[in-house]
């Protein structure tokens, strides 16, 4: 039973630092596909019933997230507006999360992984009439901390880093 466990986990953490460096497109050809871009949407996917029940909501990451990037001096647009604008591009939130359970089954915590992804509309070149919705930059981390709030925080720091990253593609004239 002991080998069960600690097999699970490091299985676990493996696969969680392998999706997140897995999603990292961060390069400069990927921070340059924010150029041009004059507003954010903001998408948080579902969380799940645990982290519900832990205390998270989808709405705080949400405003979480909407917050940072207007501290950074970066617009927000709403829904409709984002969907009509060039590219109808949006900043995607995916924040995965479980209790860590010791060996004995006594609850140490939580683990995570959270990805932040900008997708927008590209075009092929070889055949310009083809639309697509891509990912054009993303990060992602994987966390442990005793409380949901590991989560909330790494969210807002992988926020700081997009916006940090917009900014440096948007610089103010």
């Amino acid at each position: 039973m002991k080998i069960s466990l600690i097999w699970t986990a490091l299985v676990l953490a493996s696969a969680l630092l392998m999706r997140s460096d897995a999603l990292a497109l961060d390069a400069d050809q990927h921070r340059k596909t924010l150029a041009g871009v004059t507003s954010v949407f903001v998408v948080v996917e579902e969380l799940s019933d645990e982290l519900k029940r832990a205390g998270l909501a989808t709405a705080t990451v949400s405003t979480d997230a909407e917050l940072r990037l207007r501290a950074a001096g970066i617009r927000v647009a709403p829904e409709q507006e984002a969907l009509s604008s060039p590219g109808a591009p949006f900043l995607y939130v995916h924040v995965y999360g479980r209790r860590n359970l010791m060996q004995s089954g006594i609850h140490s915590g939580y683990i995570g992984a959270i990805t932040l992804q900008f997708l927008q509309d590209v075009r092929l070149d070889r055949d310009l009439t083809i639309r697509a919705k891509a990912t054009t930059w993303s990060v992602g981390e994987s966390v442990t901390g005793s409380t949901v709030e590991i989560l909330r925080e790494s969210v807002r720091d992988l926020v700081d880093r997009f916006a940090n990253t917009y900014l440096m593609a948007n610089p103010k004239r």
